[in-house]
């Protein structure tokens, strides 16, 4: 298994123009472990009655969110949907927080956020500058349900989910946050501008300093742009460990 991780992250670094692996990964990783979430404070009665206040400081834990979005009833996405899926990762003031845009068939059908094939990529692309779910990192999505066929998501349902990832960022509060992809982006930032445009460039969400790239299902479909990616990988590592 280790291996095949192996030769995935060669071909990554090699399809990016890289010569030559980091070997300067922070230390020690170890150190960082798993926050034990908090009883929730609301009661489903209260969430179903007052779905407009789901995004208010009465969302204490990240429990207390899971609980309001597997009673929210305005999306129609949930109807669809086999799981509700928040995030995976580490929920204490983790390094970094990966944002994508919807989950897709393989997290629907795990409950898992990006675990299919774009998944492994993007755990490739963290663990290329020391980063990983399992030690210093919080992998969320702007929409918990799948859009049926993997349809891109309507404004309308971005909008009535945005408060929830809104929230997250608060709790969580990750050090930076690496949006995957233009959804992601333009949701959370208000800018209109393709993610060509954007990838690279520090933005800012709720204080926290954020920088896109390219969503890692692109990347798998267009190759040439991982030359890209490894760029904004290398400011995202300067950034957290300089």
């Amino acid at each position: 298994m280790n291996n095949k991780k192996n030769q995935f992250l060669d071909s990554f670094l090699k399809e990016s123009g890289v010569s030559e692996k980091l070997t300067d990964y922070p230390q020690p990783l170890e150190t960082w472990g798993k926050k034990q979430l908090k009883t929730p404070t609301m009661s489903e009665e209260n969430i179903v009655e007052k779905p407009l206040e789901l995004s208010s400081e009465d969302l204490s834990s990240l429990e207390d969110i899971r609980i309001a979005l597997e009673n929210f009833t305005q999306c129609g996405l949930k109807r669809y949907a086999k799981h509700t899926i928040i995030g995976e990762g580490i929920t204490d003031s983790p390094l970094v927080m990966c944002i994508g845009e919807a989950p897709g068939a393989d997290e629907d059908r795990l409950g898992r956020p990006f675990v299919g094939v774009s998944g492994q990529l993007l755990d490739q692309m963290l663990h290329s500058i020391g980063l990983s779910r399992e030690k210093n990192t919080y992998i969320s999505n702007i929409l918990p349900w799948r859009p049926p066929g993997n349809r891109p998501p309507t404004q309308e349902e971005i909008s009535l989910c945005l408060p929830f990832i809104q929230r997250q960022i608060s709790l969580i509060r990750p050090r930076a946050i690496l949006f995957l992809g233009g959804v992601p982006t333009q949701s959370l930032t208000n800018r209109t501008d393709g993610i060509t445009r954007l990838r690279g460039c520090w933005l800012e969400v709720l204080g926290i300093p954020a920088l896109p790239t390219f969503h890692p299902s692109y990347l798998l479909r267009t190759p040439i742009r991982k030359k890209e990616a490894w760029q904004d990988l290398l400011s995202l590592k300067k950034r957290l460990f300089t």
